[in-house]
């Protein structure tokens, strides 16, 4: 529903100010994965990179330590009981120092093999309850009067009485064989192994055990409360986030977590990867954005964290992904895609009218100031009010004029790299009263910020039926005057139009070298019932998704999103929208307390990294004391600096609010507020700091206000 034109390239003078190679690219082709742990992170606090925290996300090469919340209890690896062991084993009686097998001439169990090949293997089979079976060439044993004979071929009603033996630890290499028929020790005389004594009593009466597959005598997972004992295990997820599948390699042994092929245990006993069906927490029954559950792919069970009183392993008998199933994920280490300190502004009232930014447009057919106590404040009612003409004709000049390339030019010459595009869902859906057209402005907009290297935010900040309420959002019925009518904030009524507004801007921009994120639903109202906004949120992500796998998407901050548990998550941002005049007690004349205030409300969000996608200079100057203009002037260009150094210290970046305003020498006029010199690194003799932050680069280069910091930021 949307046409797309050929737009004709315009000469633009070459901006004055020298471009570095760097920034003759954009940030989506700057983009880098890193691996990050707590020592390796930023020295200064941003959001996103913090480590160790807890987050069930499992990207392919990160490095994380599971925690059984129900009996705090970490997964620690530990060398397992001899007892334990099952499979195919080799018995070696510690008197004859000889391999146990069945003998050639009877069924009898004879310690006097010198070597270990396939006929004098024993297997050993779990029985429940802490008994097992023994087979030894193919046929069960019995623990007969005579001796242990083996003859019986199978036992379909399962192994018990005569034919369920014991093992127990009798030293840290041997274990003693407890007979099934009178719970009496088992010991190696010539005439084969008999079950007759009361107590063990020498070597004759110990048998070495180990299995035949050097791997199933691997670590077991064992259950620690000791934090410092917990082991680490790095996630493998070949088939990306959208996959189930993830295999835990067990750091250090070369190893990874499965289940024991002869029991229920889990731990390192593959040299292959095993890949296990991971399974994250349904946000809409558990909002829990920490846990996950693993599940066996072979016997289909969930690992399950058993009591101190049952030993306190890990077993894979689990039906569901639930309870002692679920274990919380700490991520202690991993890859993250970083960027480039995002520095930009909005092109705010172009797509989507706010009538305080341009009051201009906001007259009658003839031109002339509306009147009356239920005028326009929104994009849509001001079309409603106009007559077809009219509307096409105001609009047309106002997309042709609002902002132009000269104005790109501008933006990119003047130290930014990124440009913030509210609009509304009429862009690509438009229906009456709004005016078709907007979208060939959008697509040649796009192109010049491509000549220059500038990233685009897409800002969905009209959604059909409103978000919000606002009038920022284009489309808000009443807008909250309650004599004139209803105000609309039923978006979700209208979730299929707006997905495929998501749909139809990520499919035809999915490929543009400055296409950088797509902002979903800009400030959602907190009336709305927040598990509808995650599920509509996991539908848009999934739709951006199916045009580009690097896509940034943005998600406000009403209901803490970074706290859901999004299936499939990756490359997700939290924005934050920062106005001090919104401040309890507003902004300080303290700017070292104004650095304070923000980095307090960036440092909330632990999971996700954070963009300040609005910020100005303004201000509750009344409560600061300014007796002249002169204080207000003087004070401006700190207040400038505290916020850039808060937010390049402790976030992405940051987007003025806003590029231009049609009435000039506002604190919401970026372009202005540098040209009076309020917004001092915007200029080519001061400029900012490096956009490169990682690389061991100290947060120190950012702190604008005064130069110096402490290393902690």
């Amino acid at each position: 529903m949307y046409a797309v034109t050929t737009s004709v390239a315009v000469a633009i003078p070459v901006p004055s100010m020298l471009q570095s190679p760097a920034s003759m690219k954009t940030l989506k082709q700057r983009q880098n994965k890193t691996f990050f742990t707590n020592v390796t992170g930023p020295q200064a606090t941003k959001a996103g990179f913090e480590y160790p925290r807890e987050d069930a996300r499992m990207h392919d090469g990160d490095e994380v330590r599971l925690f059984s919340s129900t009996h705090k209890r970490w997964f620690a690896l530990a060398v397992q009981n001899l007892s334990s062991l099952r499979g195919e084993v080799s018995l070696v009686n510690e008197e004859t120092s000889s391999h146990c097998g069945l003998d050639a001439q009877s069924p009898r169990i004879m310690c006097n093999i010198g070597a270990i090949f396939s006929s004098v293997q024993v297997e050993v089979r779990d029985a429940g309850g802490g008994r097992v079976g023994l087979l030894v060439g193919g046929k069960y044993c019995s623990d007969r009067p005579e001796g242990i004979r083996c003859a019986i071929d199978s036992m379909p009603k399962g192994v018990a009485g005569w034919e369920a033996f014991k093992l127990v630890e009798a030293n840290h290499s041997a274990v003693n064989l407890i007979g099934g028929r009178l719970g009496k020790v088992c010991s190696s005389r010539t005439i084969g192994i008999v079950c007759d004594r009361d107590v063990a009593q020498g070597p004759e009466d110990r048998f070495a055990i180990s299995a035949i597959n050097e791997t199933l005598n691997g670590l077991v997972v064992q259950q620690t409360s000791d934090g410092d004992r917990a082991a680490v295990f790095k996630v493998r997820r070949k088939g990306g986030q959208a996959s189930a599948k993830s295999t835990l390699e067990c750091v250090g042994q070369g190893t990874y977590l499965s289940k024991h092929p002869h029991t229920k245990k889990i731990g390192c006993f593959s040299t292959s990867p095993v890949e296990l069906d991971y399974v994250r927490l349904n946000g809409q029954t558990w909002w829990d954005d920490a846990k996950g559950a693993f599940r066996d792919p072979t016997s289909g069970k969930f690992f399950r964290a058993e009591g101190p009183q049952w030993g306190d392993h890990i077993d894979a008998t689990g039906t569901e992904a639930s309870g002692w199933q679920l274990f919380t994920i700490h991520l202690v280490a991993g890859y993250e895609t970083i960027y480039p300190v995002v520095r930009g502004v909005n092109l705010g009232s172009w797509f989507l009218l706010e009538q305080y930014m341009a009051q201009h447009l906001f007259k009658d057919n003839d031109g002339k100031r509306l009147t009356g106590n239920c005028t326009p404040i929104d994009e849509r009612g001001l079309m409603k009010q106009l007559n077809a003409s009219v509307s096409k004709e105001r609009m047309e000049v106002h997309w042709g004029s609002w902002i132009t390339e000269q104005d790109i030019a501008w933006i990119a010459s003047h130290g930014l790299n990124t440009v913030r595009v509210p609009l509304g869902y009429w862009v690509t859906h438009p229906e009456p009263p709004f005016v078709e057209g907007a979208f060939k402005h959008l697509a040649r907009f796009f192109k010049w910020c491509e000549r220059h290297h500038l990233s685009v935010i897409l800002d969905f900040r009209g959604l059909k039926g409103s978000q919000n309420g606002a009038t920022s959002s284009g489309n808000c019925g009443a807008c909250g005057r309650n004599d004139c009518g209803t105000t609309w904030v039923r978006f979700l009524d209208y979730k299929d139009t707006n997905l495929a507004v998501i749909a139809n801007l990520s499919r035809h921009f999915a490929q543009s070298p400055s296409y950088l994120g797509f902002g979903v639903a800009n400030e959602v109202a907190s009336s709305v019932d927040g598990k509808d906004v995650m599920a509509f949120y996991q539908k848009a992500y999934d739709t951006i998704r199916q045009h580009s796998t690097d896509t940034l998407v943005f998600l406000g901050g009403t209901f803490n999103p970074s706290t859901y548990p999004f299936q499939g998550e990756q490359g997700i941002v939290q924005e934050s929208h920062i106005y001090y005049n919104y401040f309890k007690d507003g902004a300080s004349i303290n700017n070292y307390y104004n650095i304070k205030l923000a980095q307090h409300s960036l440092s909330e969000v632990k999971r996700w990294p954070v963009l300040v996608t609005e910020w100005s200079l303004q201000h509750d100057g009344g409560r600061m004391g300014f007796t002249t203009q002169h204080d207000e002037n003087a004070w401006l260009p700190k207040f400038a600096q505290a916020q850039l150094q808060a937010y390049e210290q402790h976030s992405m970046g940051w987007i003025f609010w806003s590029y231009k305003t049609h009435w000039r020498n506002t604190h919401r006029d970026f372009k202005d507020m540098c040209s009076q010199g309020f917004l001092p690194e915007c200029t080519a003799s001061k400029g900012y700091a490096s956009d490169t932050w990682w690389n061991g680069q100290r947060p120190c280069k950012y702190a604008y206000l005064d130069g110096v910091c402490t290393e902690s930021g």
